[in-house]
């Protein structure tokens, strides 16, 4: 079974020393989780909001790619989504956006990535749902530097699956960390360093999925 890190709790992780486990490891392997970055008050609430945009209609099928070059495949993923906007953000997610602009600015202060704003969507995986091994970051752009996953399920267990995999490389036959989708942690990687996935569930899957941005593309190479 991979090993995973595994942070101090933190409630409301507002100090320098509730970010120092993450930054270390990202710092050292280009991931990091932390157990609990959110009150279980606020992920409850997320959920909850989560489950009513999807019981009216609000979410779609998602996609790959952009542009001309984005495609509907549920063979490669089959996972639906809802694009949060920080300007008609409800008071809940607005708490959500707080919370990660405190990490934007502590992980700028500490690993100078320069990461300049959040993208953020709600996902749901359907029992059976899932997403093949992928990059977050787009062929035409780099924009993407860290994406950061908040788990919003509730009493989850190993067996009701939707395990997220992290894979040194492309052709890696085994993934190097699993992570199952606990409510409350938040996950994070570089985007343009680990391919992943998505496992099949048992049970509806709830995420809220964020990627720092740099302002200018990184020069290639």
């Amino acid at each position: 079974m991979p090993s995973t890190l595994i942070a101090p709790p933190s409630s409301l992780p507002n100090q320098d020393s509730d970010y120092e486990a993450l930054i270390s490891s990202l710092a050292l392997n280009g991931w990091g989780m932390v157990p609990e970055f959110c009150p279980s008050s606020l992920v409850a609430q997320l959920r909850t909001e989560a489950i009513g945009l999807w019981q009216a209609g609000n979410f779609k099928p998602a996609g790959t790619g952009r542009g001309n070059r984005f495609e509907l495949d549920d063979s490669v993923r089959s996972d639906w989504i809802h694009w949060l906007d920080p300007i008609n953000a409800s008071n809940t997610q607005l708490l959500y956006f707080k919370q990660m602009e405190q990490l934007r600015l502590e992980l700028n202060r500490s690993l100078y990535l320069g990461l300049f704003d959040l993208e953020s969507h709600l996902a749901v995986y359907n029992p059976g749902d899932h997403y093949h091994r992928h990059l977050d970051q787009f062929q035409d752009s780099n924009l993407r530097i860290l994406s950061c996953i908040l788990y919003l399920n509730e009493n989850w267990q190993n067996d009701d699956g939707g395990q997220l995999l992290l894979y040194d490389h492309w052709q890696s036959p085994t993934p190097c960390q699993e992570f199952l989708p606990t409510g409350g942690n938040l996950l994070c990687f570089l985007s343009a360093r680990y391919p992943h996935e998505v496992l099949p569930a048992k049970r509806p899957r709830f995420s809220l999925t964020g990627w720092y941005r740099t302002r200018n593309p990184l020069p290639a190479g």
